[in-house]
């Protein structure tokens, strides 16, 4: 089984009157995915997101680049929610999944045994062997991403 896990891309910052879910994709998050989608040689089946709104584009907007027909909402990947268990329950073959951080890194850092970070618009892909090893194949982030 091969899945990927997402951070979405670059969002708007937070600010007073601006509730947290309705938060949206920026300008430069939205060119993250389009850079993304020009080196991402994985191509998912589906593509679950969280509920909040820069999820949900990211979601959208990488479906269309990528020519994925299926885009699904999933309340397990709210950054409260989303744990370890919640992963287990999303993963299957050609999943990817699109969340928040640092709950997605958590939860995929618990599956590998090793601690991982995702910048922005980055992609882990993950294969999950017939005997249940998980092994980190590819950490793939978009072209002009800053490196610390």
């Amino acid at each position: 089984m091969i899945f990927g896990v997402m951070r979405h891309a670059k969002a708007e910052p937070a600010r007073e009157g601006l509730r947290n879910e309705d938060r949206r994709l920026t300008d430069d998050g939205r060119r993250q995915l389009e850079a993304l989608a020009g080196v991402l040689t994985w191509k998912p089946r589906v593509i679950v997101h969280s509920p909040l709104a820069r999820a949900r584009e990211t979601a959208e907007i990488l479906a269309r680049l990528l020519g994925v027909g299926e885009v699904v909402e999933s309340e397990l990947l709210r950054p409260e929610k989303m744990d370890f268990e919640a992963l287990r329950a999303l993963v299957g073959d050609g999943v990817l999944l699109v969340g928040h951080a640092p709950s997605v890194e958590e939860a995929l850092s618990g599956l590998l045994g090793c601690r991982v970070r995702l910048k922005t618009a980055s992609v882990a892909i993950v294969r999950i062997d017939d005997d249940g090893r998980p092994e980190l194949l590819a950490l793939i982030i978009p072209p002009g991403t800053r490196l610390p």
